[in-house]
C-alpha cells in the first residue's frame, strides 16, 4: 500500500464534515506522467466508464485530496443497474475520510513538484500552469485548472 507523500497524520478538523468536496486530486502517486494527470484529477465523484479494470488498475485504494485539503481513500465503486447503465455510463466512486488534512502550502508545493516533473513539449503551457499554481490562494483554486 502506498503512503501519503505529505506524511500527515493529524485528525480531521471538526469544521470539515465527512462529505468530500470536488474537484479532488490523487495524492498517492509519487510523480506524474502526462497520462497520469488525467487519471489523477477528479472533477466529480464518478468516472465516465463502467470498466471494472480501469477502476481496479488506476483508482482502487488510492488517496485523494479534496478541494479543502481533506484526504480520502477510494474504497469502492457503485455501478448503476443494468437497465440504467445502458443509458448512463458512469461508475460512482465511494470514499472514506482518512485522518489527514493537507495544509495549502504543502498542497501547493506538491502540485508544483508534480507539474515541474511533467514532460510537456509546449513550455508555455507548463509556464502558465506553474504561474497558476503560484497565484492560487486556496486548494480549490489550485485544483481548478
Amino acid at each position: 500500500m502506498k503512503s501519503n507523500p505529505f506524511g500527515l497524520g493529524s485528525g480531521l478538523r471538526p469544521e470539515y464534515p465527512d462529505a468530500m468536496e470536488f474537484p479532488a486530486l490523487n495524492v498517492s502517486e509519487k510523480l506524474w506522467t502526462v497520462e497520469d494527470y488525467e487519471l489523477a484529477y477528479l472533477a466529480k465523484g464518478y468516472l465516465n466508464t463502467l470498466s471494472r479494470s480501469i477502476y481496479a488498475r488506476f483508482y482502487h485504494n488510492q488517496l485523494f485530496m479534496d478541494s479543502r485539503g481533506v484526504v480520502y481513500r477510494l474504497v469502492g465503486c457503485r455501478r448503476p443497474s443494468a437497465f440504467v447503465g445502458f443509458f448512463y455510463v458512469r461508475t460512482f466512486l465511494l470514499f472514506e475520510p482518512t485522518s489527514q488534512v493537507v495544509p495549502f502550502s504543502k498542497a501547493q508545493a506538491h502540485m508544483r513538484r508534480m507539474v515541474q516533473h511533467l514532460d510537456i513539449p509546449q513550455q508555455y503551457m507548463l509556464d502558465d500552469w506553474l504561474a497558476h499554481i503560484e497565484s492560487a490562494g486556496s486548494i480549490r483554486e489550485l485544483l481548478v485548472v
